[in-house]
């Protein structure tokens, strides 16, 4: 059994997503998706602070320099990416639980807000992958918007944006590389 009384493939009541994955002696806690997800958000909390770094629009064939301020909102339950050019915020992104899910909705330079769901965490090399769910503000189904985000946290101190941008049948892919202002 586990630290939650649970043996060798048994199901979790508390979550429905916890199935003990741990031999009859366990050597860590068992670990629900709810778990994972609040630790991602404990990550993405850290990323708090000012950064600098560079971008590069595969789609458009631009690139240049570009920074990035993390900040708390809603009393610590949300964290708000600010991406800026030039020193002007011209995106931003809100990362947030809803339930046991890790959302993010990304205010676009394109005008359109996608939001999104984390379809695939990597706690342990701290990946997390979103996909759009819905879009508000779409003038038209070919409209230039964000698909897919992935966010790299290579380290405490540099992270990389993967962006999927599709619009008008293309598709790119939108690179940011943050490291932390010291």
């Amino acid at each position: 059994m586990n630290n939650r009384g649970l043996r060798f493939g048994e199901k979790c009541t508390r979550s429905s997503d916890c199935v003990c994955r741990q031999s009859e002696f366990p050597r860590g806690p068992c670990r629900s998706r709810h778990h994972a997800l609040l630790e991602l958000r404990e990550i993405v909390k850290a990323l708090v602070g000012d950064w600098q770094g560079s971008y590069e629009w595969i789609g458009k064939n631009r690139k240049g320099p570009m920074n990035a301020r993390y900040y708390l909102t809603g009393n610590g339950t949300a964290v708000v990416e600010d991406l800026i050019v030039d020193g002007n915020a011209n995106m931003t992104t809100v990362y947030h639980l809803d339930g046991a899910d890790l959302r993010a909705t990304h205010y676009c330079a394109a005008g359109n807000q996608p939001r999104l769901k984390a379809t695939s965490t990597d706690s342990d090399n701290k990946v997390v992958k979103f996909h759009m769910v819905d879009i508000t503000n779409m003038p038209t189904p070919e409209a230039g918007h964000v698909r897919d985000l992935e966010l790299r946290l290579t380290s405490a101190s540099q992270i990389t944006i993967l962006s999927t941008f599709v619009g008008s049948g293309k598709e790119s892919v939108e690179r940011i590389e943050l490291a932390r202002k010291t």
